[in-house]
């Protein structure tokens, strides 16, 4: 993947997850009927290193990354 930084403070542009891993199941029960359920899973993501605003420098930033997660839908 290309690293996308902006050039001052070498933050990166977004922050991306270090992977996605996208799953889809659709169940037709009649042909008036159909459920479907979806699972996304996100990967772990860092935080900036770098204050871009007054109040981050002031209060600080987070130094904690953001753990892998993931969303569950489901639709009748």
């Amino acid at each position: 993947m290309i690293a996308s930084e902006q050039k001052d403070t070498g933050n990166p542009l977004s922050i991306i997850p270090k992977y996605t891993v996208n799953t889809f199941l659709d169940w037709t029960i009649t042909s008036a009927l159909s459920a479907n359920v979806n699972w996304t899973l996100y990967g772990k993501q860092k935080p900036r290193t770098h204050a871009e605003s007054r109040s981050e420098e002031t209060k600080g930033l987070s130094g904690k990354a953001l753990g892998a997660y993931s969303l569950v839908g489901a639709n009748v």
